[in-house]
């Protein structure tokens, strides 16, 4: 998981995006692979839709979708909810998928 304030700026600042709605995708190559899942309080005002929605993300993520490990050994990734509604699983999976396919 990505909690390093520097790195967390410095991939919203220098890494390149990738958008497909409810989802984006920063990415910029580093020396880890470290993951970031962010959903903003403006958009889902109750803690528990939040949650929820990131919980869903990260068990896609590492869950579900192990076999791109190898292909994103050396990237820095955040995923950026930015619906103002929560999304059903099946939706974020097939965004994900495609997200991280176009890295």
């Amino acid at each position: 998981m990505l909690i390093d304030k520097k790195t967390i700026s410095d991939l919203f600042e220098k890494g390149r995006t990738i958008k497909a709605f409810p989802l984006i995708l920063f990415y910029m190559e580093s020396n880890t692979h470290k993951v970031l899942f962010s959903v903003s309080k403006k958009k889902i005002k109750r803690a528990v839709d939040r949650n929820k929605i990131k919980r869903h993300l990260k068990a896609i993520y590492f869950n579900d979708l192990a076999f791109n490990q190898n292909h994103l050994s050396k990237q820095t990734i955040a995923f950026v909810y930015t619906s103002n509604k929560p999304a059903k699983h099946l939706e974020l999976k097939t965004k994900m998928i495609k997200l991280l396919e176009a890295i």
